[in-house]
């Protein structure tokens, strides 16, 4: 498998210079794609028999600045708790536009999903609230990092929400409003 050992190697070096940048916040979004990209061609070779995957950016918002590191613990969520523990193979869709409220980011699969209870304690624990705590040790960990960094950098103007149906699957949504920063071009 000469041919996937250098695929991997240069997917993997190409994930790790995303994840630096230079000591940069924000990227462009082309560049957390590529991020994306390299990260699920990883596990689409760890996992081939159960991952498929589908990247859904508009061209017209690829030079726009985010911050960095926004969607692929999001993937990684949609991967590790969705497509693995699902029965037969799944697929994980990353979606990125601007409607009239701003950026939207969908990370989209039709894994295992939640029930409503588990979607209830995932959603206090991304919204900050204190009832959350005790779900501390029960993992969302990822997505609560992207929720703490988006409401820093991007304050009101910004939200997450989730989705989530039981043997479904689950849609996260990130929202970055006009008005925030880092939604300009580079």
């Amino acid at each position: 498998n000469n041919r996937q050992v250098v695929e991997m190697t240069t997917d993997l070096s190409d994930f790790f210079r995303t994840v630096l940048s230079g000591g940069r916040e924000f990227v462009t979004i082309e560049e957390e794609e590529s991020h994306i990209r390299s990260y699920l061609k990883i596990q689409k070779i760890r996992y081939e028999d159960i991952l498929d995957y589908s990247i859904e950016i508009e061209p017209s918002i690829r030079r726009r600045i985010v911050l960095k590191m926004l969607l692929q613990p999001l993937v990684e969520n949609a991967l590790y708790h969705g497509i693995k523990n699902k029965r037969g193979g799944g697929m994980i869709t990353i979606r990125g536009y601007e409607d009239k409220s701003g950026l939207v980011f969908e990370v989209e699969d039709n894994g295992r999903g939640m029930d409503t209870g588990t979607l209830k304690r995932l959603r206090e624990k991304v919204s900050g609230s204190d009832a959350a705590q005790e779900v501390s040790e029960k993992g969302g960990f990822g997505m609560s990092n992207v929720a703490q960094r988006i409401r820093m950098y991007y304050g009101g103007d910004a939200a997450i929400t989730i989705e989530s149906e039981e043997y479904v699957g689950t849609c996260v949504k990130i929202y970055i409003g006009h008005g925030c920063p880092g939604g300009r071009t580079e």
